[in-house]
Parts: structure tokens; C-alpha cells; sequence
């Protein structure tokens, strides 16, 4: 546990600096894709399944909802990931503060276990140099509440959004005076939706990936919103000559549409709204 600490601890978390360098990137037109990872992707990457086989099954049904997955499934969803983990020009992972939180017993949160082993997955398959900097799993919040959305939005750049949200996409198009955007739509994530199943995996995944490695998508800009399979999409659009933002929870702020159980981890949700990105105070 020392190793994992120490090396936590020689991290650069710097989100400003994540920041500064994705909208370099876009200015440029430099591929690029932005990450985040937590205790979901943690349950699929890392060594937990292989002590208790039913944490991945308990992981998707979360996501997906009431239906089994085959192995190449299971296999397919974890090797994209870890693709995307490996490839990804930024990554956006639980600081040590979550990474090492602990009970009033002084026993390590159940969410502190699950990211102490996505660290070990990451610290395995990637390298860190010290001059690289990494950025926090809320660092969306970050960008939304600085507003530095708006100046994303503000670029000539043609824009691709992913997510399930019609409404976010229209508000933010409208608010910003989007010249050129496509709209890839997705199910919902079940346990936050009507949906009792989702079928978003694998027929619309796919066919969204294959959309995205199309040569259209090369200088644009791709705001993403898809869950686990979001780090897969980031990585196809950097593929193919484009940046990609997982963005994540934000298009719900965008929509005002926040699902209960999220809005207490939301914080302002006046400060989550096109509303409020777009204004000038």
C-alpha cells in the first residue's frame, strides 16, 4: 500500500493545466481524447473479478440493466477500455484524498478499495513521467463551473456530440451559435433511467464507432456522454484525427434533466446549465 501512496503522491494532479492543454490541442487541431476513470471501470479492469466472479455481472447490470452478458461480450467492453486506457493523451483518475479515504473505523471506504486497484491497473500499463500532469475524475465539474466549456464552444470547429440527450445538444447549439454539429444519440444508462434494459451495447456501440472512425470526424471536436463505453468512443475519435471530452454527467446539467440519484454528486445545478455557461457574469 506504501508503493501505491508514494507513487499517488509524486503525481502532478493539476486540472487547469489538463485544461489548458485540451483547448491547445483544439485550436491546433492536434488528436487528442480526455478520460476519466473511477470505481466503475476499476470493477472491469482490474484483478477483483477474479476473487469474486459476480462483481463485473453486478457492474453491467448497473449500466446496462436486466440482461446477461456472454464472455466475448465481457471481453469485448474490458479490452476496449483498456485500449483506451493505455492511449488516451490525457487521463483523469481519483485523487489520492478519494483513493485513500477511510471509514471512522480507519478501514479504507468501499470506493477507496475500488480506486486503489484502478490505480494498480493504471500504474502497470501506463507511464507517468513527472513532467506530465494528471487530472481529477470530476475535472468535467471543473470545466463546467470555470466555464471553460464556453470557450470550447466559442471555437470555429465543427462539433460532434455523443450522448443520449437530444435536448443538451439543441440548448447548447442554440446558446452558442454552433455552425456545424453531429448528433450520434444513445440509450440511457438503465439505473438512472425508465428504461428497465438498455441497448445501447452492442449494436448501437458499434455502430457508433464505426461512425466515429469515418474521415468526417478528423479537426472536429467531440463532446461525449456514454458511461464506460465513452473512454472507447474518446479513443476512436482521436483515432481519426479529432478530440475527444468525456464529459459524462454534464449533458444531463445541460439538459436540466439530472436524474435524482445523481444530483446530490452534481453539486450547484444552477452552475450545470447551458444557462449558466453561457452567461456573461
Amino acid at each position: 500500500m506504501s508503493d501505491l501512496n508514494n507513487f499517488l503522491n509524486k503525481l502532478n494532479f493539476n486540472n487547469q493545466a489538463i485544461l489548458d492543454a485540451f483547448k491547445r490541442d483544439c485550436l491546433k487541431g492536434e488528436p487528442s481524447s480526455l478520460i476519466r476513470l473511477g470505481d466503475g471501470e476499476a470493477k472491469i479492469l482490474g484483478q477483483a473479478q477474479k476473487n469474486n466472479p459476480n462483481t463485473v455481472e453486478r457492474q453491467l447490470k448497473i449500466w446496462f440493466g436486466d440482461r446477461d452478458f456472454s464472455n466475448s461480450e465481457i471481453n469485448e467492453i474490458r479490452s476496449d477500455l483498456l485500449d483506451s486506457v493505455i492511449k488516451a493523451k490525457y487521463i483523469c483518475a481519483p485523487t489520492p484524498e478519494r483513493t485513500f479515504r477511510l471509514n471512522p473505523d480507519d478501514s479504507f471506504t468501499n470506493d477507496a478499495n475500488h480506486c486503489q486497484e484502478l490505480w494498480r491497473v493504471l500504474k502497470e500499463v501506463r507511464s507517468f513521467p513527472a513532467e506530465k500532469y494528471v487530472g481529477s475524475a470530476v475535472i468535467h465539474k471543473h470545466a463546467q463551473i470555470s466555464k471553460w466549456f464556453s470557450e470550447i464552444f466559442k471555437l470555429d470547429r465543427k462539433f460532434i456530440f455523443v450522448t443520449r440527450s437530444t435536448k443538451a445538444i439543441f440548448r447548447i447549439a442554440e446558446a452558442f451559435s454552433l455552425r456545424s454539429f453531429e448528433a450520434h444519440i444513445l440509450p440511457g444508462e438503465s439505473w438512472s433511467r425508465k428504461e428497465r434494459t438498455s441497448s445501447h451495447f452492442p449494436v448501437r456501440y458499434r455502430q457508433v464507432r464505426d461512425a466515429l472512425g469515418s474521415p468526417s470526424t478528423e479537426g472536429a471536436i467531440a463532446l461525449i456522454g456514454g458511461g464506460i463505453l465513452a473512454k472507447t468512443y474518446c479513443r476512436d475519435v482521436e483515432n481519426a484525427g479529432g478530440m475527444a471530452f468525456d464529459c459524462g454527467a454534464l449533458f444531463d446539467g445541460w439538459a436540466d434533466e439530472v436524474p435524482e440519484q445523481r444530483r446530490a454528486n452534481m453539486g450547484d445545478l444552477k452552475k450545470m446549465s447551458v444557462g449558466y455557461l453561457s452567461s456573461s457574469t
